[in-house]
């Protein structure tokens, strides 16, 4: 069995690799790694690493790179579309979908709830990274805030995109899709108290189809689950077919 090997965030210039400041001080001072130990490196955006601490000093840590890799981003990209949650929940729903493969968690305004603020979002950020690190991912998941659902579907879906949302009137269940060449889809969740009017009408002028995630109501986060691991078997189906 290969050993367990810690990840850490870190960019590479010109074959040399750096930790970020942060990541440097938990490789120095939480995980206290010492010299011949091995770690793995990734800057996020699909480039890692293998390297050996070759020395360790008081502020910095001399790495000698092993082997490196550039990885492609997952296709098609999936997107899932929520109507914002409270930040404890946006928390504990995170690090599933970062470990289930999702590209990119696009959030559109709930009225009843406070703007999120930088340092919440900086919150955010931190617990997907700390996912990313635990899931051994290269890519970052994307994290967006939109001003509403019509402002996410005219500024960021394409014509060409697959566009999906769960109804439980849907006829198809997810593992009935087929990606083909599709390179973005979008799977759009709503709340426990179903979806407004006006953004029903909104994702039926778009053409999003109703896609049936189960007989029973969810919750926005079981539903997010559901959906995100569905779509993930698919796009493995997909890429094992050619």
């Amino acid at each position: 069995m290969s050993p367990h090997l810690f990840q850490l965030f870190g960019d590479s210039h010109g074959g040399t690799w750096s930790l970020w400041p942060d990541e440097l001080h938990q490789a120095l001072k939480v995980l206290r790694l010492s010299e011949g130990e091995q770690v793995l490196l990734t800057n996020g955006q699909g480039l890692g690493a293998k390297v050996e601490i070759a020395k360790v000093r008081k502020h910095s840590l001399e790495l000698v790179v092993l082997q490196e890799w550039q990885a492609s981003p997952p296709r098609p990209k999936i997107v899932l579309v929520v109507k914002r949650l409270k930040p404890k929940n946006l928390a504990d729903l995170i690090p599933s979908l970062v470990e289930l493969g999702c590209d990119q968690l696009a959030l559109f305004d709930h009225s009843a709830l406070k703007p999120l603020d930088p340092k919440s979002l900086e919150r955010l950020r931190k617990i997907i990274r700390e996912a990313t690190k635990v899931s051994k991912r290269l890519h970052l998941l994307e994290l967006t805030v939109h001003n509403s659902l019509e402002d996410y579907v005219i500024t960021q879906v394409a014509k060409t995109d697959l566009r999906f949302v769960a109804l439980p009137e849907g006829s198809k269940t997810p593992f009935e899709v087929e990606f083909a060449e599709a390179t973005k889809v979008h799977m759009a969740i709503g709340s426990e108290a179903g979806w407004l009017e006006s953004e029903l009408d909104i994702l039926n002028q778009n053409q999003f189809q109703p896609l049936n995630l189960g007989t029973h109501t969810l919750r926005s986060i079981t539903a997010a689950h559901a959906a995100m691991a569905s779509l993930s078997l698919v796009r493995l189906r997909s890429d094992q077919n050619g």
